[in-house]
């Protein structure tokens, strides 16, 4: 557009806004309502808004059951097992996942869980992820027993963490965690989340107490060997552990 033309636009808007114009009396332009009127509006409003977040949050649950392996069908339940799982998911849905889920799924694979290094990232991983553990000391303070395996009431197998000698010595760490009975489901495929801590800990060395144990560093496939000595992984390489699984799966 040349600069005749940008002059008479501008020059047509200004026309337009010339104080002789005629402007719109404030009886034309604003309609009086009643209070009557304007609390209907409002209630409108209000039920079309609380009728799509609900509807949007309902979605939302159920496709966190089915990705968590849980009964989408949450409307059978008993109540108090659906306030529980409403618990956790209001606890989990709070953030997001900073893993995108291929990248996720790459990660699990490129674990090589026949082998004690690849176990016990993988099973570190897994616990970070549903259990949230807080901070490297609170890594540090599971043992073993830490965990229990159960069924819920549709026998569906899940591992939750145990109340036990650790968690009462340890209450701004173990117990606060344990407040609202986190659970990991079996998802009965290869990398089950129950499957591989079990695993896990069939493999632990019986010396030690500790859940997370430094890797045999000779170890072969094949060969029958212990897969982890009597010492507990440090806090560093706890800290690190991430990091490290990263790296093995770029």
């Amino acid at each position: 557009m040349n600069d005749l033309g940008i002059n008479f636009e501008l020059n047509f808007e200004l026309e337009s806004l010339d104080e002789d114009s005629p402007t719109p009396s404030p009886s034309n332009r604003f309609k009086e309502l009643s209070s009557q009127e304007i609390d209907k509006i409002a209630e409108g409003k209000n039920e079309k808004a609380t009728l799509y977040n609900t509807t949007w949050g309902v979605k939302l649950f159920k496709e966190w059951c089915t990705a968590k392996g849980k009964d989408s069908n949450f409307e059978a339940l008993p109540h108090e097992e659906l306030n529980c799982l409403l618990r956790v998911f209001m606890q989990r849905s709070q953030r997001k996942s900073p893993i995108a889920a291929a990248d996720l799924k790459k990660m699990i694979t490129a674990l090589d869980v026949e082998t004690p290094q690849g176990l016990l990232r993988l099973t570190w991983f897994y616990l970070e992820y549903y259990f949230c553990r807080r901070g490297r000391e609170g890594l540090r303070l599971l043992k073993k027993d830490s965990f229990k395996f159960c069924k819920d009431d549709g026998d569906r197998e899940f591992c939750t963490l145990a109340f036990n000698e650790a968690t009462k010595n340890h209450p701004g760490d173990l117990r606060k965690d344990n407040e609202t009975e986190k659970r990991m489901y079996a998802t009965g495929n290869d990398n089950c989340p129950v499957k591989m801590l079990k695993l896990y800990l069939s493999k632990l060395n019986p010396k030690c107490e500790h859940l997370f144990q430094r890797p045999n560093s000779s170890f072969t496939k094949g060969k029958e060997q212990k897969w982890y000595n009597n010492v507990p992984v440090g806090k560093n390489t706890l800290g690190n552990m991430m990091k490290e699984i990263s790296k093995a799966a770029n």
